[in-house]
């Protein structure tokens, strides 16, 4: 096991004697009987979440991410849950059920969430009920729901340091109404679990960097990182009334060390015209400054910059082992025509600056993982300083001569293969 933050294990054993904790967050039924299931804590809040591999939203064909949205997110901390314990969620004539989303190795063992509809009519409190065959039952009301519009979702998630304890560092959009950040941790690989699973202290909104403390990420392991952005009722703490969560594209740790901040993309809630998804980049750039971007791997690249972004000046690619030089190609308006060979390690000046080049020849032998955050860092300057909001999209397979001017329509990203995710909330 991993170093995880948690607050208990879930219990799995013979019935045991709860209490009903009584807090700010649980004032109408509040209350302390013995042999009743525990509840510590409610939570009712708006909830912004962008697209995610957590499984939020819809699938995004078979990428292993989901495409997000706006939830009203509802639950409890249940103290020392007993197997067999349920929750359900009471407004009016409205009951749902709340799932057990904790457990031993998630950062919030003892939680009970589920995302609803955003239904700006039921802004009263929740009614949750505990049940236990062998226990009484707890009851506990949320707040009210009180803040509809969350705070925007950070962006530019960059990592440098050591790839196994990385600093990382955002971006928040200008005017951001949130009160505290806090940097969480998922593990995407195989059997890992569907909550975060280390969640770091609140950090207050002018905060941009935080570094993950060793232990959390093993070397090999693939990971995202959520930057979530929150609205408390008393600054960083007090009642949790809105939030954010933004999460990067999936990396891989090893025991070495970035040579250079590495941007990590988010993920489109599109596919791309290969059927993987689009890989998307928001982060500031200044003219002729080197930035390093790590999209997934596959046979080629096209590279695309967003709207109102500065040209590309200038590309470098990484020593992947092949023995052959890379193709460059570059649009010409219509299609993608043949500029010269590239050898890895070399800057390739674009000389008037160009918005749209393509990357060929990446032997599918040579292996690369397409997760890892250093198996191909893209290094670009740019022709002015401004943002980069470009995409990178995947050549999965070369297509025919016929199919290159829907390039236009795919706006670039890097496809990989990820794992699905159930729905979480993180606190």
């Amino acid at each position: 096991m991993r170093g995880i933050i948690t607050k208990a294990s879930m219990f799995l054993g013979a019935p045991v004697s709860l209490y009903l904790i009584s807090s700010a967050a649980t004032p109408s039924h509040a209350g302390t009987v013995a042999s009743q299931v525990g509840i510590s804590g409610t939570f009712n809040f708006s909830d912004l979440v962008g697209v995610n591999p957590t499984g939020n939203g819809a699938p995004i064909g078979t990428t292993g991410f989901y495409t997000g949205g706006i939830y009203d997110q509802v639950g409890a901390n249940v103290v020392t849950p007993s197997a067999g314990t349920t929750v359900t969620a009471t407004q009016g004539t409205y009951t749902y059920n709340v799932p057990f989303i904790g457990g031993p190795t998630a950062a919030n063992p003892d939680e009970f969430s589920r995302l609803l509809p955003l239904n700006t009519s039921l802004t009263g409190p929740w009614t949750l009920t505990a049940q236990n065959p062998s226990l009484t039952s707890g009851v506990a009301d949320t707040p009210s729901l009180t803040v509809f519009t969350p705070p925007p979702l950070a962006t530019g998630v960059t990592l440098s340091g050591s790839e196994t304890a990385p600093t990382v560092t955002w971006s928040n959009p200008s005017g951001t109404s949130a009160t505290a950040q806090t940097v969480y941790v998922f593990d995407l690989s195989p059997g890992s679990p569907t909550e975060a699973i280390y969640k770091g202290p609140a950090l207050s909104p002018g905060v941009k960097t935080f570094t993950i403390p060793t232990g959390i990420l093993s070397a090999g392991s693939s990971y995202s990182i959520s930057v979530q952005s929150d609205i408390n009722s008393n600054g960083l703490s007090g009642i949790l009334e809105a939030r954010s969560r933004s999460y990067s594209a999936a990396f891989v740790a090893t025991t070495g060390t970035f040579t250079t901040p590495i941007v990590l993309p988010t993920v489109s809630s599109t596919l791309s015209v290969y059927g993987g998804p689009i890989f998307e980049f928001d982060t500031p750039v200044t003219a002729g400054t080197p930035i390093s971007i790590d999209p997934p791997a596959a046979v080629g690249f096209i590279y695309n910059i967003g709207a109102g972004n500065p040209d590309f000046a200038s590309v470098e690619l990484p020593n992947i082992g092949s023995p052959n030089p890379y193709d460059i190609y570059t649009w010409n308006g219509s299609k993608f025509v043949f500029d010269q060979t590239l050898e890895p390690d070399t800057v390739l000046s674009f000389g008037n600056g160009v918005g749209e080049f393509e990357v060929l020849g990446i032997p599918v032998s040579v292996g690369l993982d397409p997760n890892s955050a250093t198996d191909f860092v893209t290094t670009l300057t740019f022709e002015g300083s401004g943002a980069f909001t470009g995409t990178m999209t995947p050549i999965i397979a070369v297509p025919e001569p016929s199919t290159w001017a829907m390039m236009l329509l795919g706006f670039v990203g890097l496809g990989y293969a990820g794992y699905r995710r159930r729905s979480t909330r993180l606190a």
